[in-house]
């Protein structure tokens, strides 16, 4: 499912998609962000930057309800032109969210990705613990977001099944220069509850994100000398 020869070959006759249900669905939890950083910017339309954006409707839901600065991105060539075909009023990229530097620092009011670190995560046994290769791949992605943000106000917005143990592993980080807040939502008849989190640039994580963050470094750190005891153990049985 993380291959890009999969997206292509499904995009090639997927004619629409909706993780968690359209924009209407999930409008009371994203469209007051959307609304305070209009304000934020003297009630111009916020610059919107729409992450895996597939064949999902969001991108021409914005622009329907009034937000018509909105960037879509993903990195099947395939379905960028399908939807640029679809909806040539809005702006579509063929941009792998693992190398943002199509786009300068500061540029988007908000950012919005809608189950895009969840396919990231498809084959993760263990998400108590992920592994150090999969933690970096997820951090990158942040801190190339965080890089994209507006100083002033500027919000990423998560939609995810991931509750906040799991997710606030990879956003509740310092080095990001942003606060963590969610929120839950029932999903359409018979669909789980998924949670929305706003991330807020220029604004530090709570005390209690703070902590968390710090024990989740602790358990790292005793993790790794636990490992070189053992791997020590093992040597000094050949002495």
């Amino acid at each position: 499912m993380n291959s890009k020869s999969y997206w292509n070959a499904r995009f090639q006759t997927e004619t629409e998609y909706d993780w968690f249900g359209s924009y209407d669905d999930i409008r009371p939890l994203i469209e007051p962000h959307l609304i305070a950083a209009a304000s934020k910017q003297q009630q111009r339309s916020p610059s919107i930057l729409i992450l895996g954006c597939g064949t999902s409707t969001l991108s021409s839901d914005l622009y329907r309800a009034g937000y018509c600065d909105v960037t879509s991105v993903d990195y099947s060539e395939v379905v960028i032109e399908k939807m640029r075909r679809r909806h040539p009023e809005l702006t579509w990229q063929v941009v792998d969210v693992h190398d943002l530097s199509a786009f300068k620092s500061d540029t988007f009011d908000v950012v919005i990705e809608k189950a895009l670190i969840d396919i990231f995560l498809v084959g993760v046994t263990d998400q108590w613990r992920l592994k150090a290769e999969k933690a970096a791949e997820l951090a990158g992605i942040c801190s190339e977001v965080s890089r994209l943000l507006n100083p002033i106000g500027g919000v990423f917005v998560s939609v995810t099944f991931s509750p906040p143990h799991f997710r606030k592993m990879v956003y509740a980080s310092r080095r990001f220069g942003w606060s963590v807040d969610v929120d839950s939502m029932e999903g359409r008849t018979g669909s789980l509850e998924f949670f929305v989190y706003v991330m807020r640039k220029g604004q530090e994580l709570s005390a209690k994100d703070q902590q968390f963050e710090d024990d989740l470094n602790k358990e790292d750190t005793e993790e790794v000398e636990h490992v070189e005891i053992e791997d020590n153990n093992i040597f000094n049985m050949f002495i």
